[in-house]
């Protein structure tokens, strides 16, 4: 895909961070941009700033775990604009602590928006791209903790791992089609990321109070230094278009962890060759 004027973006967690940096570069590139965002006080400012840029753009609050409400916005988008070309998924959560403590809701939580949330996306515009022929395009927000594991970051990394593999298979899927496929694994961007559990809803538990959480205290500290140092989320969003304009199915924000990727590959291939050298299928228990 690589003409964007006058289509139109779907863009989930687009009110701020990796989102409002994809929605500022896609407006600059003449798209009307949809922003379906949990957080409507930061919603209705993201979408302000946009059309005082010149852009076309609307807001609308969404769950996106909760397909009914993903449903609602995409409706909107359709009644605004008609066709939608672009669909970031891009709405992401985390939840930190030893895997064995983190409570079931906290694990729906972080499933339900990290992978249903790209799932319900997949369901609504799928067929919706297909309808109406045009060139269009995919892109899903993993991280490089779909890439590598980290400590005490079990639903994150699994949903994150979750939707690189649904992207692959996707890309295969759609193959044939006039829709690309990319998976978008960034690392350190400057956001407010680490506080996601702001949004926690009611259901799962209402809002975190991240100083007073023995599990999230620590880590928010952690990473919001880390990521006062990051990117700049509009940087994040050239690249991610510059991926999409080079049909990318892998779009990397930095390529400072490719030795760490290499190492995990390398320890990958290595376990396959201890399967080799064991011989052919059945070997170990005839030799039983």
């Amino acid at each position: 895909m690589r003409d964007f004027k006058g289509k139109t973006a779907f863009i989930t967690g687009g009110a701020s961070g990796i989102g409002l940096g994809l929605a500022q570069t896609f407006a600059d590139a003449g798209m009307n941009i949809v922003i379906a965002d949990i957080e409507a006080p930061v919603l209705g400012a993201a979408v302000s700033a946009l059309n005082a840029r010149g852009a076309q753009a609307i807001g609308v609050e969404c769950d996106v775990g909760d397909r009914a409400s993903y449903a609602r916005a995409a409706d909107r988008a359709f009644s605004a604009f008609g066709k939608v070309h672009l669909l970031c998924n891009n709405a992401g959560v985390a939840r930190t602590g030893p895997t064995w403590e983190i409570v079931d809701s906290d694990w729906e939580w972080t499933i339900g928006v990290n992978l249903m949330g790209m799932v319900h996306g997949l369901q609504i515009f799928v067929p919706h791209m297909k309808a109406h022929g045009e060139t269009s395009h995919i892109v899903t927000t993993s991280s490089m903790a779909g890439m590598r594991s980290s400590v005490a970051g079990g639903p994150y990394t699994a949903t994150k791992y979750a939707v690189v593999g649904l992207s692959e298979v996707l890309a295969k899927e759609l193959a044939e089609t006039k829709i690309g496929v990319s998976v978008f694994c960034p690392n350190n961007i400057r956001s407010n990321m680490p506080n996601n559990g702001r949004n926690r809803p009611p259901r799962f538990g209402g809002p975190i109070d991240s100083k007073s959480d023995p599990h999230a205290a620590e880590h928010v500290v952690v990473m919001q230094d880390r990521n006062r140092a990051g990117m700049d989320p509009r940087e994040a969003g050239l690249r991610v278009k510059a991926g999409i304009e080079n049909d990318q199915l892998f779009i990397f924000s930095h390529a400072t962890e490719r030795g760490i990727l290499e190492e995990r590959f390398q320890r990958i291939l290595g376990d396959m060759d201890a399967a080799a050298a064991l011989g052919p299928q059945g070997a170990l228990l005839n030799r039983a």
